[in-house]
């Protein structure tokens, strides 16, 4: 079972990773016959992203909730 903490790690490290992608694209190693792999592959990250801060928002609704029934 993840914990909160490795959950908000694990968010952290695919940002920072997508961050890296993101930076290739500006780099001098930038060749265009990698382009499209690379850009696939952030594409999929920013997704998970996406995902994962859904799923975090989805819980902080809860918690609000039930906060305010109290």
């Amino acid at each position: 079972m993840t914990t909160k903490k490795d959950e908000a790690k694990n968010l952290s490290q695919k940002i920072a990773e997508l961050d890296t992608a993101v930076d290739w694209f500006y780099g001098e190693d930038f060749n265009l016959s990698e382009a499209i792999e690379r850009y696939e592959q952030a594409a999929k990250l920013a997704k998970d992203i996406e995902t994962d801060l859904k799923t975090l928002k989805n819980k902080i609704t809860v918690i609000e909730k039930d906060f305010s029934e109290e």
